[in-house]
């Protein structure tokens, strides 16, 4: 009896189960399931899937020819919002998506800002929503770095000081 070779296995960030690696009697079934790690997203299979669902984590296939398939796994995307009415962020203000774990590096420059008789003082920074415990949840720095471990938004805060001008008349 004619037998096929199944040869399953997973890239970086989660692993295969079911049907081992080996030969296999024509027509008969193997199944394996692809599992990702922890903040890894399953993203499909590749190689010889015939015309199976490849976004599907479990696949059955049909021993009808030699089949080498791989799961493929990548890290989470997280929100990263960035929030300053005044100075110059880097990165600008605005929304930002990057892989869990990333380490963000964040500046505010141009502070104080002054518009006419109005100047804008940095004050402090805010972080909410971030789970990495090593970073604190607000400072006064004008530089913040910080390990993304889920969505999150930095502010940026000010106080407002006004020009008060007085002229003695004599």
């Amino acid at each position: 009896a004619t037998k096929y070779q199944f040869n399953a296995s997973a890239s970086a960030g989660g692993s295969v189960s079911g049907a081992a690696n080996g030969w296999y009697d024509t027509s008969s079934s193997v199944t394996v399931t692809a599992a990702p790690n922890p903040n890894f997203l399953f993203v499909g299979w590749i190689g010889d899937v015939g015309g199976e669902d490849t976004n599907n984590p479990v696949i059955s296939l049909v021993m009808d020819q030699a089949r080498t398939i791989q799961a493929n796994f990548e890290l989470v995307q997280l929100s990263f919002t960035i929030a300053a009415a005044q100075g110059t962020p880097s990165p600008a203000a605005g929304g930002y998506s990057y892989a869990y774990g990333t380490t963000l590096t964040n500046w505010l420059y141009g502070v104080p800002v002054v518009d006419g008789g109005t100047q804008y003082v940095f004050t402090t920074w805010d972080l909410v929503g971030n789970l990495d415990l090593s970073a604190n949840a607000s400072g006064t720095d004008t530089n913040v770095v910080l390990l993304l471990t889920n969505t999150a938004t930095l502010t940026w805060n000010f106080d407002t000081d006004y020009q008060f001008i007085a002229a003695a008349v004599g």
